[in-house]
């Protein structure tokens, strides 16, 4: 994510930045449950 905060977690922007259409929390969601429709974005 672009930007010069390093903890952007604690921010809004999590809920407002999208990489490829899908936000944080779906990424994050996916990533945690092990979903096969988890992928890298943004590469």
């Amino acid at each position: 994510m672009p930007g010069d905060i390093h903890t952007w977690l604690m921010t809004d922007l999590q809920f407002a930045t999208r990489i490829d259409g899908v936000s944080f929390a779906e990424w994050s969601g996916q990533l945690a449950s092990g979903a096969s429709s988890w992928r890298d974005v943004g590469r």
